[in-house]
């Protein structure tokens, strides 16, 4: 599979998603900006002058239009992923952000020393691609422009320029010609990043110990989780009010005091029963269906500790917390499982898939992939063979140069049902193929290959994790890394 980083990945979803809702080979990059923008209109003129250099390293440079950019893809994507909790936080968004403290300093600080400290941690691994004679391919290349494309067509939907659309989201000085270079930068420190993470090997033994190291971290337990309401009347005393509450909490109690897990569903499945009276009574597939819902099946034992057990807990079957959750109500946490490690599987695959957009309908879809299946069984059977029907009938496009293969199936982690069933069945081999159902349309699967188990790739995320900040810390003891602060504290939002 085409394997890109999650920074580059990350920032490409990042930047799509806001407008949705509305360099050279090797050697060195220059990051700077002309400031030539004379798209945008008369109140978009900057202020200052975006192609001031801002910070520069051995062979980088970027100018302040670059601060902007990532200035605001760290704030705008705080505000797309926590919206209207960011009051809760102490940011109001409707007001500057020198205006507002946050600590010791205010919110416009910790945007740009987060802007800063990001700009850093590429431009580190632009030196490590550069060192390493690391370049931006022409597929590199295409995806940008592809990403910036799509920008464009945005734009025109909205009767704007490019630059205009992404002034409006990037600051006055951030045009198309300093977004590419955004990319690019991006891009490159990602494939440096990738070079260096692929250099780093660990034995079985380095696994076992860092995992013995952190268990709380690693292992899981099956939970359910539950909220008894308690209707306070508008109306109600404070002594009505917390005799409510107390028969909440009582109630809560009551079924987490079950003798056996069994015995906690069917009590939960009592009180939920109990709510829906009359014409509104549940059947009892649908209770047992309400009560399923309530659990939650992989929960780390530090994630446990943060809704509340205390950390020396026993975090064994049966064990629970009742605590309160809002003003008028309790949630209940009931462990179904003993603490052990993720031992699902990890899987890889290839398909064929078959949509709607293309078929008027799903028997027609399947009837085409019995059709496609039969024809490769019919031949000579193998990746080979697999791959040029993935390249004549997918309709999915982006991994058909890789032969429709997908890389790091999680079990558990698939919404189709069938899909899983089948991918995640032990007898599994390297070669089996079926036609399934999925959402999205009709697939025809080839089986790769199991490549381990979860707790195995988790425990790999953290060992690689601290070896990168060594690395990082090593990087800003070997390259010259300056700031020009005179430059940066033009820098206005």
């Amino acid at each position: 599979m085409k394997k890109i980083t999650a920074l580059f990945l990350a920032l490409i979803f990042i930047c799509l998603s806001l407008f949705s809702c509305s360099g050279n080979g090797g050697g060195t990059l220059d990051v700077t900006d002309d400031g030539n923008d004379t798209t945008a209109s008369e109140e978009q003129v900057p202020t200052i002058d975006g192609s001031q250099i801002a910070i520069t390293t051995d062979n980088f440079s970027v100018d302040l239009s670059v601060v902007s950019f990532f200035f605001y893809e760290i704030y705008n994507a705080d505000v797309s992923q926590y919206g209207s909790y960011m009051s809760l936080m102490g940011l109001d968004t409707t007001k500057p952000l020198k205006d507002q403290t946050y600590g010791d300093a205010t919110w416009f600080d910790f945007y740009l020393d987060s802007a800063l400290e990001r700009i850093e941690s590429i431009l580190l691994f632009c030196e490590y691609a550069n060192e390493n004679g690391i370049e931006l391919s022409e597929a590199d290349r295409n995806e940008i422009d592809t990403s910036i494309s799509q920008i464009a067509s945005q734009a025109a939907r909205e009767n704007t320029t490019t630059d205009a659309l992404i002034s409006k989201y990037y600051g006055p000085i951030v045009n198309e010609q300093v977004f590419r270079k955004c990319f690019e930068i991006t891009a490159l420190s990602s494939k440096g990043y990738e070079h260096y993470i692929n250099t780093l090997t660990y034995t079985e033994e380095e696994y076992e110990e860092y995992y013995s190291a952190n268990k709380s971290i690693f292992d899981c337990v099956d939970v359910y989780k539950y909220a008894i309401g308690a209707s306070i009347p508008e109306d109600a005393t404070e002594d009505e009010a917390n005799a409510i509450l107390a028969a909440a909490k009582a109630e809560a109690e009551s079924i987490c005091s079950a003798e056996s897990v069994e015995d906690f569903k069917a009590r939960l499945g009592e009180h939920i029963k109990s709510l829906y009276t009359g014409e509104n009574e549940l059947s009892e597939s649908a209770v047992e269906a309400r009560v399923n819902s309530c659990l939650t099946e992989g929960v780390s034992v530090s994630e446990l500790v943060g809704l509340g057990f205390a950390e020396d807990a026993d975090f064994t079957v049966g064990s629970y917390i009742v605590k309160e959750s809002n003003a008028d109500s309790y949630q209940l946490v009931y462990i179904t499982t003993e603490p052990a490690r993720n031992s699902k599987l990890i899987a890889d695959m290839r398909y064929i898939l078959l949509t709607s957009d293309t078929y008027s309908t799903e028997a027609e879809a399947r009837e085409k992939a019995e059709e496609i299946h039969g024809e490769y069984l019919a031949g000579t059977p193998g990746v080979e063979s697999f791959s040029a029907l993935v390249n004549e009938y997918s309709d999915e496009t982006y991994n058909k140069d890789v032969g429709g293969l997908i890389e790091g199936l999680y079990e558990g982690g698939l919404s189709d049902a069938e899909l899983s069933a089948w991918l995640f069945d032990r007898s599994r081999v390297q070669g089996d193929t079926a036609v399934v159902g999925i959402s999205a349309g009709i697939m025809i699967v080839y089986f790769e290959a199991f490549t381990g188990q979860q707790w195995v790739q988790e425990v790999l995320y953290y060992l690689q994790g601290e070896d990168y900040k060594v690395k990082l810390e090593e990087l800003k003891g070997t390259v010259v890394y300056t700031e020009i602060e005179d430059v940066i504290s033009q820098f206005e939002a």
